[in-house]
């Protein structure tokens, strides 16, 4: 399981290093997914956006504000335990390979 970036499918200011790495890993997944399937060897990714992690705490109330109001649909900063459950989710489908999911909030499909 590789843990990349909702940013992996925007195009944030100032964040080209970041989001290319992100974009990346997810290619990467594909490939090694694709390569490995012949051993049974499953590879997956997730992508979470704004998780309530230390990581925000250098945002500022306004842009957190904002950002709960008017960008993400689901109207809330996702929670670890969200996206530890996705993972857990991914990992016990054997059937599952060579994807990225998406947990944002719906943040990437909003163009508020």
């Amino acid at each position: 399981m590789v843990v990349s970036s909702a940013a992996a499918y925007r195009a944030p200011a100032d964040a080209i290093g970041y989001s290319t790495v992100k974009a990346a890993q997810i290619q990467m997944v594909r490939c090694l997914a694709n390569d490995l399937a012949k051993d049974r060897i499953r590879v997956n990714c997730i992508s979470p956006g704004f998780i309530a992690t230390p990581y925000q705490d250098n945002k500022s109330p306004a842009f957190m504000k904002n950002l709960v109001e008017n960008r993400i649909p689901l109207h809330k900063i996702g929670e670890v335990d969200e996206v530890a459950h996705l993972l857990l989710a991914l990992a016990a489908n054997g059937y599952v390979t060579g994807q990225s999911v998406v947990i944002d909030g719906g943040l990437n499909m909003s163009y508020r």
